[in-house]
């Protein structure tokens, strides 16, 4: 394949002749090598590369599968002999399943879809149910039609359920800075962040079939970054990111689960007293993402900061306790350091932790082997593709790997296909289900360029779908689905809210993206 030098034209792939791409100003009218004669064949090219790939997918299409490959476990047999792995699989099926306008007729331009939450069934009627907040600020509910094929059909919903009314109702206008939308199990509560005309944070929390209530905490925190709810044999109800720390949610009460930020006042007499390290610990300032740790999930906390510290906190000790040995004895099993600001924190498995955030920077630590990074030599891989039953899966090496810092960590794997520039506020889910070769995490992105090199101008008609993308990656094989032609997930800006869920009666998981003003459902294995 030749290369592409930008700023260059290469006109002749026999004599292997390049030419600089000259202003159409100066450049003679019938110039290969002008800019304006580049981007037009560049969008020609472009056009037709669309045509095909719309006709191979018609041609696909029209292709009768053996009956045998739906059969769940005879089909996963033939696939794994076909050399198809579970990892990969996700790719031979990928493709949207509708979508609907979640605002319905009370959003008008409200904005796009800032937090999501989708529930599996919905207790009276069976069917699934989605919370959507639009802008930050209208809240509304909505079930989820669908018809034989797991796909969302209004027409069909509506002939199956007759009495059941499939518009977007408005949950609550009055609410603003919605950031956060959780469902709590054990007290089958729905939970929501937001502010109070006041410029209070609050966590809303009511049942789906009652009035909402809100905790209110009059307190210099501006901004809930994350919710996070607590399992059964947790005394919490949830926990929160704030700007100024952690708050817990608790008999309807919403207070400080980390100690308060010292004084101004307070640092300086510390700072005199001959005191090194008098300012906060991490888990007091700017904290974006919390979680709980798998192994321990009543008792160890996890938070993610905008400093790049992630913190295990044990709940088991007083707060003031998680001071001890901050400065230069830092105990690395309580504090360590990712390449950038953690914008998400997940637990993976016993001890595994999933930072992610700006910088392009993902990766995966055990809390049990936190080392900090001495050597930072980058050795190349070579890429590693298959290419079985058209479905490709490669390991992608980035030539050009978020920057380091003195005091990052070692982590145990690296996701070099994720793309996240300077976006704090991206969606970012993990599919636990087995047999789908997970953990699967489904991240948002900044920019997707398709199938366009980066070398080449963007067609005016694909720039605003090219703007941001959500992609797929998993903890088994690092891996970018890339499969058959299909688009991929695609918005006009920055997914800030996805979701994994398996609704009542659907045969596999689905992800929910909130692009723009819809809501649109996704399924990867068919």
């Amino acid at each position: 394949m030749d290369r592409e030098i930008p700023g260059y034209y290469y006109v002749d792939s026999q004599k292997r002749k390049y030419f600089r791409i000259e202003p159409s100003r100066t450049a003679p009218p019938s110039a290969a090598w002008s800019e304006r004669n580049v981007k037009r064949r560049a969008i020609a090219t472009q056009e037709a590369e669309d045509r095909h790939r719309e006709q191979v997918k018609r041609e696909t299409d029209q292709v009768v599968r053996a009956p045998v490959m739906r059969a769940p476990l005879m089909g996963g047999l033939v696939n794994r002999e076909a050399g198809l792995v579970s990892a990969g699989a996700g790719g031979r099926g990928t493709g949207g399943r509708g979508d609907f306008y979640h605002g319905g007729d009370h959003g008008g331009d409200a904005g796009k879809v800032s937090a999501l939450w989708v529930g599996g069934s919905e207790v009276r009627s069976g069917l699934g149910v989605v919370y959507g907040a639009l802008g930050g600020g209208l809240l509304t509910a909505g079930y989820v039609p669908r018809d034989g094929e797991d796909c969302i059909n209004f027409r069909h919903a509506a002939s199956r359920h007759p009495t059941v009314d499939f518009t977007p109702t408005p949950v609550s206008r009055d609410m603003k800075g919605i950031t956060a939308i959780k469902f709590h199990e054990p007290s089958r509560t729905m939970l929501m962040s937001c502010l109070t005309n006041q410029g209070s944070v609050s966590i809303s929390h009511f049942n789906p079939a009652a009035q909402v209530q809100a905790g209110v905490i009059d307190t210099f925190a501006r901004t809930i970054h994350c919710l996070q709810p607590a399992g059964p044999a947790s005394r919490l109800t949830c926990i929160a990111s704030t700007d100024s720390g952690i708050l817990q949610f608790q008999n309807d009460r919403l207070t400080w689960l980390t100690p308060p930020l010292p004084t101004k006042k307070r640092i300086r007499q510390l700072q005199r007293q001959g005191v090194s390290d008098a300012g906060a610990a991490p888990w007091q300032g700017d904290v974006l993402s919390v979680d709980f740790l798998n192994q321990n999930p009543a008792e160890i906390v996890l938070a993610g900061t905008r400093s790049g510290h992630v913190c295990l906190l044990d709940l088991r000790v007083p707060p003031l306790e998680w001071l001890a040995g901050e400065g230069e004895d830092v105990n690395t099993s309580t504090v360590f350091q990712h390449v950038s600001s953690v914008a998400h924190v997940r637990s993976v498995g016993e001890y595994g932790v999933l930072a992610a955030g700006p910088r392009s920077a993902m990766a995966l630590y055990d809390v049990r082997i936190t080392k900090y990074k001495t050597n930072r030599t980058n050795t190349p891989t070579t890429n590693n593709t298959n290419n079985t039953n058209n479905t490709t899966i490669t390991t992608i090496t980035d030539p050009n790997p978020p920057p380091q810092i003195p005091n990052s960590t070692r982590p145990i794997l690296t996701f070099p296909t994720y793309r996240n520039t300077a976006h704090i506020h991206t969606g970012l889910d993990i599919l636990t289900t087995p047999g789908y070769g997970g953990p699967i995490i489904a991240a948002a992105e900044d920019h997707d360029y398709g199938l366009l090199p980066p070398t080449r101008p963007i067609p005016l008609h694909r720039q605003e779908e090219a703007e941001a993308a959500a992609t797929l990656s998993s903890l088994n094989v690092n891996f970018r689905s890339e499969s058959g032609g299909e688009p991929g997930i695609r918005a006009p800006s920055v997914v800030q809210s996805l979701m994994w869920q398996t609704l009542s009666g659907d045969r596999h998981p689905s992800l929910f993206v909130g692009e723009g003003e819809v809501v649109r459902k996704y399924s990867f294995w068919a």
